[in-house]
This record gives C-alpha cells, structure tokens and sequence, in this order.
C-alpha cells in the first residue's frame, strides 16, 4: 500500500484536485482515475480528510513562512506537472495562456509598457524561468527586472499598409499565440499591441500557464489598469507592497508534500 503522500502526488501528478469541505472530501476530475485508484482513496478517507483538513486550516498568509534569498527555489506541485507536461513535442504549446484586447481612443503606449514592467518587478513569478541544477533537479529561478527579458513588441500595421482586413489581424495572433516558450530562459510573459486603426490597437498578452492561472491572470489585469492609471497621470502607484511571493508558497507546499509535515500529524504513544 501506497504511503499517503505517495498517494497525494500520484493524485497530483494525474491532475487530480482534492480539498476538504464541511468535513467531506471533494475530489476534481475523478472519471481520470482508474478503478484501483479510487478503491485506495476510499479506504483512505479518513487519513486524507485529516491531512487536507490540516492543509487547510494551515493555508493561509499568516502561516505561510517568508522564503529566505536563495539561487533558486523548488517547484510547486502544480508546476511540477506541467514542466514535465512541456517535455513532450508539442506539450509547451498546449498550456500557453493567451489574451486578447481592443483598445480604442487614446492610447499612451509608453505608460501600457512601463505598466507591465512595473507588474513584473512586483511579481517575481512572471520573471522565473526553470532550470535544471546540481544533481538534475528542476528548479525555479527568479532573474532581476533587469535581466526578464520582457519589452512591449508594437507594430503599426495601418502605417505598414498591412492588410488588415480578411483575417490578416488574427493570423498574426496566432502564429504569435503558438510560438514557443523557452522555459529555461524566458521569458514566460510576451506583450505585442497592434496598430490597426487611427484610434484602435489590439493588445495580445500571451504567457505560460506555469506561471500563470485563471484566478492570477485577473489580479495581473487589475494591477495592470491601476499601474496605466497612475504612470498615465504621472502619478505614483499607490498599490500596497507585496507580503509573499509565490516561491514562498512552493517552498511551503513542498516542505508539506515532503513527509515531515504530515508525521507531526501522527499521533504518538
């Protein structure tokens, strides 16, 4: 028999969400477990309630310790998964993110791209980058704003003559959607603003979902348009500092995921 983290990360690896509500286990995507699998988490209930209910009561800001500086941290669980889901020809393409708008008016576009370099300075997740360190072991590694790589790629296809109309716009947005991502060196976060009328532009922001995720995608475009606001009126931002980054979550996740959190839930004599 499996040993309950063992159990957890077999979940974890096939995609497979579990928590704890009112005292019940809630488990994601089950139709992607075969038979042998759930008959274990059956059996398993308590032991699994007891953890997760731990997890949880444990999960939050308060609790979740400051990482100190280091050259590069562990991954989560989730980003686990999907590097080495991006292993597989094609697979990177599979989880890239990407966001489409359309800008109408003015427009001041040195404010949009200071804006972003803002967010990334802010946010340390959207300038890490994985690599492989002493001993083969995948880490994340968190470069300077300096060094992230990132630049707002504008291209002015009114004044280019390029021919918009016919689906020439949406060509150029996939073939940017599906280009590749270098894991390694990043950076994981692209922007491109299209000109494509006197007063219009579309905005494609295209990033990898291992640094990235639905509930993440909405604070960055919040801070986004409070950063444009600002920059825009010359202003300076007054968005609060940041208590944690998400390196101290990976780092906390795999301090619980590792065993040692969960012996201390054993009780003894």
């Amino acid at each position: 028999m499996k040993s309950i983290i063992d159990l957890i990360l077999l979940l974890i690896d096939k995609g497979i969400d579990i928590t704890v509500r009112n005292g019940k286990l809630i488990i994601s995507n089950e139709d992607k477990l075969d038979i042998s699998i759930i008959k274990e988490i059956k059996l398993r209930e308590t032991e699994l309630i007891s953890y997760f209910s731990v997890i949880n009561q444990n999960n939050s800001t308060d609790s979740i310790p400051r990482t100190d500086i280091s050259s590069s941290y562990p991954l989560s669980s989730s980003q686990r998964r999907l590097w080495v889901l991006s292993q597989f020809d094609g697979g990177s393409m599979a989880y890239h993110v990407p966001s489409v708008y359309v800008f109408r008016g003015v427009l001041d576009i040195s404010a949009l791209e200071g804006s972003f370099r803002e967010l990334i300075g802010r946010h340390e997740i959207l300038r890490t980058v994985f690599r492989t360190v002493d001993g083969g072991d995948v880490r994340q590694v968190v470069l300077s704003a300096e060094d992230a790589g990132f630049s707002l790629a504008y291209r002015d296809l009114i004044g280019e003559g390029y021919a918009i109309e016919g689906g020439g716009v949406e060509g150029l947005l996939s073939s940017e959607i599906v280009r590749p991502f270098d894991l390694s060196s990043g950076p994981l976060l692209r922007a491109h603003l299209y000109r494509t009328g006197p007063s219009e532009w579309v905005f494609l922001c295209t990033m990898h979902h291992i640094i990235s995720d639905g509930w993440s995608m909405g604070i960055m475009v919040k801070e986004v348009l409070s950063l444009y606001g600002s920059l825009s009126s010359g202003l300076v931002s007054d968005l609060p500092s940041l208590e944690l980054q998400y390196r101290d979550y990976a780092s906390w996740e795999s301090g619980h995921l590792s065993g040692t959190f969960f012996l201390s839930l054993v009780p003894t004599g």
